[in-house]
């Protein structure tokens, strides 16, 4: 069921666009991802002139398994909903089976730059490596990487220089809501409270995981003030914030 999952976005030019789980099925869609890379885009991947993909190599990249290797894929899809060109794709390997250290690589097609889709990936990576247990990302970048460096700074990790001309870094990955609705905490109560805002919100987090634990320092100060207010009002309105249901004026009324 897994690589089945997929979530559809747009480009700047209006064109849609799949960001899915990546596997074994994905190896000619490796090779043609890696030949629309530019040679610089290729030798900042790859630290070298590579001229094209080995077997090993495709062996290596299409051995993602969702827990130890895990892959996403963005594809450009074409009007019926077909997939029709690779975008990029973004994964990260354990360094050890069940460690909580993956090494991370991303990679997106030159005529994409700057349209988001990087971030995209990134966003579905996370999560489903911290679902995997999956703690921090270790990478290694060319210095002259700017875009690999500016990503590392979004993630707060630390770069420590290994010669060459190369960077290290390794990133804590944060905290993230329950992808599964089923699973947050159905009382105000039992949310964690927030007693100050961040100053910036992450670019790879949606604005919606860092309102929803913002939310609940709302709900808890809103529940005691409802609950002096009748018990009637405070189950319609709790009702209707715990599904995501808009609030009228005739519920803020009641409330009132």
């Amino acid at each position: 069921m897994f690589h089945r999952l997929h979530f559809d976005r747009r480009l700047a030019d209006g064109s849609t666009y799949r960001i899915r789980p990546s596997g074994p099925q994905d190896r000619e869609l490796l090779i043609r991802c890696f030949d629309s890379l530019s040679p610089q885009a290729r030798r900042l991947r790859f630290f070298t002139a590579k001229h094209a993909l080995t077997p090993d190599d495709l062996d290596r990249f299409c051995g993602a398994d969702g827990h130890d290797h895990i892959a996403f894929a963005a594809v450009r899809i074409d009007a019926t909903g077909q997939e029709s060109e690779p975008l990029g794709f973004a994964r990260c390997l354990r360094l050890t089976p069940g460690g909580e250290v993956a090494e991370f690589s991303i990679a997106t097609v030159d005529g994409i730059q700057g349209q988001g889709v990087g971030s995209a990936l990134l966003s579905h990576l996370i999560p489903a490596a911290q679902r995997q247990g999956i703690r921090r990302f270790w990478f290694e970048v060319l210095a002259e990487n700017a875009g690999m460096r500016r990503l590392a700074r979004g993630l707060c990790g630390d770069a420590k220089w290994v010669g060459d001309g190369t960077l290290e870094y390794d990133c804590c990955l944060p905290e993230s809501i329950p992808a599964d609705r089923a699973s947050w905490p159905k009382r105000a109560a039992a949310c964690p409270v927030v007693t100050a805002l961040p100053r910036c919100v992450p670019w790879y987090l949606s604005p919606a995981s860092v309102v929803a634990c913002c939310t609940a320092t709302w709900r808890v100060s809103l529940d005691r003030y409802l609950a002096w207010n009748g018990t009637a009002a405070n189950e319609d309105v709790g009702h209707r914030l715990a599904w995501g249901r808009p609030l009228t004026g005739r519920h803020w009324r009641d409330a009132a």
